[in-house]
């Protein structure tokens, strides 16, 4: 079980599959992601990529998110951050849970229904060995679906290292890197 640390759902519980095919994102971890970008998703429409239990979008919902698209390829996991969302009494026009490929949505945004220039936030949760992390961001950062304003924040191992160069992290400009354990976090801001 994952606890929603604040906001409108603070204190509840959501469920979390069994075995290794997701990571969930720490308590600690969490809490410390939301009070960096806390101002910067409130009234914006994040799009929470490699979702697993939905946490970080959920938690974005609570702080004051106005829409989260949940974004993941696992089933199982994708029909787990439904029941999270339905289990939290969360109203489906708050949500969208496309179960697909990141690449896919990101290649194709109309076809899963996001409008251009629309994405405040993006959270980004890849496998630890993924290749997101050398190929994501810059497919990302031209799809059209960012707001001008946008930020990204990436969990990765905290030995991963993200290239800056703008063939790497696109449009994107790295602004706050933490580490929490073996977890880092990196926040990225959009710029022209």
């Amino acid at each position: 079980m994952l606890r929603i640390i604040a906001g409108r759902y603070r204190r509840q519980l959501i469920e979390a599959l069994e075995g290794d095919s997701t990571r969930p994102t720490a308590d600690r971890v969490r809490e410390n992601i939301f009070n960096i970008i806390q101002h910067e998703i409130e009234e914006v429409a994040v799009l929470d990529l490699f979702s697993g239990t939905g946490a970080l979008g959920i938690e974005a919902l609570s702080r004051g998110a106005k829409h989260c698209t949940f974004v993941e390829k696992n089933p199982s996991a994708a029909r787990l951050v439904e029941q999270n969302l339905n289990k939290l009494k969360v109203p489906n026009s708050d949500f969208t849970v496309q179960c697909c490929d990141v690449g896919t949505l990101v290649a194709n945004p109309s076809r899963f229904g996001i409008s251009p220039g629309t994405i405040g936030a993006v959270i980004a949760d890849p496998p630890y060995d993924s290749d997101w992390y050398q190929t994501g961001i810059a497919q990302l950062s031209t799809s059209g679906i960012l707001c001008k304003n946008c930020i990204l924040c990436v969990e990765m191992n905290r030995y991963t290292e993200i290239d800056e160069s703008p063939v790497t992290s696109g449009r994107f400009m790295k602004r706050i890197q933490r580490d929490y354990g073996k977890t880092r976090i990196q926040i990225w801001d959009l710029v022209d």
